[in-house]
Parts: structure tokens; sequence; C-alpha cells
């Protein structure tokens, strides 16, 4: 099994929280239990204002347009209730230096670049872990563990 220090941070991807707030997916107690008790683990949760964004984005699409259809108060509530069992990272010049660092780097090109992003924030933040349900979209990025939600919730 992986393992995670205590202390340690895992970056939370943005079908986390899609799972956590839509009751029709896969995973959503767990995605649900994994932040009501956040708090008692021995590493921390964490994201950024790109993840956040992506959410806000999906949340409030219709569902005709493979969005949740929500409203913007629950939406804007269930931010808050995840941004009070998180860390939050900046996403600032040293991140966008090692976006175009790593841009460069490898022959990422169109919506690929969000994960790309993601990684450089998790780089510039010290953060090795990373919770997602899509891990083939961070492949090529040795440098992190990547868990999905059975094996967090498992730690």
């Amino acid at each position: 099994m992986k393992k995670i220090k205590a202390g340690e941070k895992v970056f939370v991807d943005t079908n986390i929280l899609l799972t956590a707030t839509d009751s029709r997916r896969k995973g959503h107690r767990t995605a649900i239990d994994l932040f009501r008790n956040a708090m008692q683990k021995e590493f921390t949760l964490c994201l950024s204002g790109q993840v956040l964004r992506e959410y806000l984005v999906v949340a409030t699409s219709p569902v005709s347009a493979n969005g949740l259809g929500l409203g913007i108060p629950e939406v804007a509530q269930n931010v808050e209730k995840f941004r009070s069992v998180t860390v939050f990272l900046a996403e600032h010049l040293t991140v966008h230096r090692e976006l175009l660092k790593t841009f460069r780097g490898n022959r990422v090109t169109g919506a690929k670049i969000h994960d790309l992003n993601i990684v450089a924030t998790m780089k510039v933040a010290g953060v090795r872990h990373l919770l997602t349900l899509n891990p083939g979209d961070f492949a090529g990025s040795e440098e992190l563990t990547i868990y999905s939600l059975e094996e967090i919730s498992a730690i």
C-alpha cells in the first residue's frame, strides 16, 4: 500500500469534488466521508483556484452539457465547505514559471495544459501526492504518487 507521512499534503483533483457533490457518481459516499473526516486524517487535503474554478463550471453547467445543473447558492455553499477542510495553494508567478518550464519540456497541448498547471502548482508547494479519478491525465508525472478514492480512504 502507498504511504503518506504524517503532515504531508494531498492535492485533490476537481473530479473528487464533483463526486462528493453528485450522489449518482460511483464513490460518492467515499468522497463525502473523505471531506467529512478530513480533520482527523494525518495528512492534509489541499486544492487550488484552478480546481475550484473547474468545479464551479461543471457544477453550474446544465445536465444536458455534462454538468450537474446546480444553482449558484448551493454551489457557493459547497465551495465554502470544501475550503473549510482544505489548504488553498496559491497560483502565483512561481507557479506560472514552473508551468512554462514543464510545458516546454513536454509535448502537451490543449486542455491537457490544465493538468500541467496542477502539477506545477503541486511542485511549487512541495506536494507529491495527488487524489484523482483520472490517473491517466497525469501520466508522465513520475514525481507524483497518485491515489484513488479507495486507496486514500484506506489510509
